[in-house]
């Protein structure tokens, strides 16, 4: 996880960082800024997980940048170090979803239990977003191959009649579509450029050119002879 300290007192902000270096959580510093302003352009280079920061700050103070740094970072996670016990601070801070309002100066277990909660849910965060693409692959994956089976199966079988289920499971993913129906004759090889040897070779051609051009229509049948 990486994290940035917007403060425009210098020795606060080496303070901050110090302390959070001695907690041994796996966090890496990516830089800090003095105000509000050169917070927004640190936050868009550095791509912070979390960004512990001040409220009183030139140019901009740690609440309006909040607001916009929320606005383009939606996960992004705050700490608020701050030598004002104001309710009102706290309650507009709440309102931008900061969980943490710390009052200077920061005790090291205060900080540490902060910290360290923001880094457990950002890590449960990543974890589902990474359950979610593996189960979303999967699907897909999965529901590819079906297709696949059940038009090798049609081609394979005789005269058969495509029931609903078949259906359903040939159309899953399909907004709109235009209908065929393929009916191979029988022929007997050597049968005009075709080799005695090349029947796999038209099967295998067919089949290659099936997937995403060749839809069946309900009720119709397709053989294999």
């Amino acid at each position: 996880m990486r994290y940035i300290v917007l403060d425009d007192e210098p020795i606060i902000r080496q303070g901050v960082i110090h302390k959070i270096r001695q907690t041994g959580l796996p966090l890496i510093f990516a830089g800090e800024a003095d105000d509000g302003v050169a917070g927004l352009e640190l936050v868009r280079s550095a791509k912070p997980d979390i960004v512990l920061t001040d409220i009183q700050m030139p140019e901009m103070n740690g609440l309006e940048f909040i607001r916009i740094a929320k606005t383009l970072y939606p996960r992004m996670e705050y700490i608020i170090l701050s030598g004002f016990d104001d309710f009102e601070y706290a309650k507009q801070a709440i309102g931008y979803g900061v969980s943490h309002y710390l009052l200077k100066p920061v005790e090291d277990e205060e900080l540490y239990e902060s910290l360290n909660g923001l880094i457990e849910r950002l890590q449960a965060e990543n974890h589902r977003d990474n359950m979610f693409l593996k189960l979303q692959h999967q699907a897909e994956t999965g529901q590819e191959a079906a297709r696949s089976q059940t038009l090798t199966r049609l081609l394979n079988e005789e005269e058969t009649n495509l029931a609903d289920p078949l259906l359903d499971e040939l159309s899953v993913g399909c907004v709109s579509f235009s209908s065929v129906v393929l009916q191979v004759e029988p022929l007997k090889l050597p049968h005009y450029s075709f080799a005695e040897d090349e029947e796999e070779l038209i099967w295998f051609s067919l089949k290659k050119h099936r997937n995403g051009r060749v839809q069946v229509r309900r009720h119709r049948g397709l053989s294999r002879s």
